[in-house]
């Protein structure tokens, strides 16, 4: 009986329209399909911002002769609308949001109503309003950091001021989480501080993020939860807050007890297990496994069958012979100062059982080279942009 509607960053596939995100669940949808791109001209892209970041309503990432998949990538629905160009993507997420929040207000049906923001995905740039919302006394970048945040606040005070207009506010259950810690950033200081790591790294400045929910009603205000909590476990867990427990098979347990009281439902989460170690998109350590207060980190992970794996094991980094597998006491170290794996043998043997127990229902990894997932995937060779050399022209699904 839900309505559903998502505005932002879909990045979950593409290559046929059957992965689009109305042909997965949302009735409606407004945003962009990659994985990132220009603040405001909304060209698919990754790259740096331009040199003054508060100038950058035109800006377009330059041409890379390595990998160009630059497209116009502001979509309606399944249509490509050039008319978002120049207003900047938390602009035009907030007034979505805040237009599809007012017109729900005149029917029954609730609503479900997915918001991945832009930001604060680099390229890092704000404008300079925002920018100057903060002490000159601040470093440039740290200043645009925030600024960039601050545009993010305002597009989601946007939306609260909507649910309370309507008088939805306390009828709602909001659940605000990132996807991941945040990145290294030339002149921005103490990123995830006090843990160690950045984005792409299995360290837990990398992976673990704090999150709230507001559940009027269902769940007790000013509550605070340590335990773990996977992203996978936010769809069972709401499911179960509406009533509706999740059908078996679904990933994900319900945590619903731990947001109540803080009682531990998880006992471990595999972090990453990556059997690409010689390539991929992300460095090493590649594999890691937090199991209750312990967490065991491999160099890489090799996969017998997989990716030219001749066994299933933690595989040694070739210039430091003995010093992975590593093991962490979260509770106690929780910035992953102190390795264990010498003092205690037994506690890593089982989590390295764990890992390869994991790892036997692995497959084939995506790679970003052709045949990216071997020679029968039915796009192994699709070139990375269906229409090369034109960043105006718009995405379109190979297949």
């Amino acid at each position: 009986g839900y309505r559903t509607a998502m505005y932002g960053k879909w990045h979950l596939g593409m290559y046929k329209q059957e992965y689009s995100p109305t042909s997965s669940g949302s009735d409606v949808f407004e945003g962009y399909l990659q994985g990132c791109g220009s603040y405001a001209t909304h060209v698919s892209s990754c790259c740096d911002a331009p040199a003054d970041a508060l100038n950058f309503t035109g800006y377009v990432c330059p041409h890379n002769p390595t990998n160009d998949y630059r497209g116009d990538d502001w979509f309606s629905n399944s249509t490509a609308d050039p008319a978002a160009n120049h207003t900047l993507s938390s602009t035009l997420i907030g007034l979505r949001a805040e237009q599809y929040i007012q017109a729900a207000a005149g029917g029954t049906d609730p609503f479900f109503l997915y918001l991945p923001f832009q930001n604060i995905h680099a390229p890092y740039d704000c404008t300079e309003e925002s920018f100057n919302q903060f002490p000159a006394s601040l470093p440039r970048n740290q200043r645009i950091i925030y600024g960039y945040l601050y545009e993010l606040d305002a597009a989601i005070g946007r939306v609260v001021a909507a649910l309370r207009a309507t008088g939805a506010m306390n009828d709602t259950i909001i659940v605000f989480v990132s996807d991941n810690g945040a990145p290294q950033a030339s002149g921005v200081t103490g990123r995830n501080y006090p843990l160690r790591g950045f984005k792409s790294e299995v360290w837990e400045g990398g992976t673990r993020v704090p999150a709230f929910v507001h559940a009027p009603g269902r769940l007790p205000s000013g509550h605070r939860a340590y335990s773990i909590v996977h992203v996978s476990d936010w769809t069972p867990t709401l499911l179960d807050l509406l009533g509706h427990p999740a059908e078996p098979g679904l990933d994900g347990v319900s945590v619903l007890a731990t947001l109540r009281t803080d009682a531990p439902v998880r006992s471990e989460v595999p972090v990453n297990i990556n059997p690409l170690c010689d390539g991929g998109q992300f460095g090493n350590p590649k594999a890691a496994l937090r199991a209750g207060h312990m967490k065991i980190v491999c160099w890489c992970y090799e996969i017998a069958g997989i990716a030219g794996g001749n066994v299933t094991r933690c595989r040694p980094d070739p210039a430091h012979p003995g010093a992975w597998p590593k093991l962490f006491n979260l509770t106690a170290d929780p910035s992953e100062t102190t390795d264990l794996a010498q003092t205690l043998p037994a506690v890593l043997a089982q989590m390295e059982a764990r890992l390869a127990e994991h790892a036997a229902q692995s497959v084939e990894p995506m790679q970003w080279v052709k045949p990216y997932q071997g020679s029968s995937y039915e796009c192994a060779d699709c070139p990375l942009h269906n229409q090369p050399g034109d960043p105006a022209l718009p995405w379109e699904a190979w297949l």
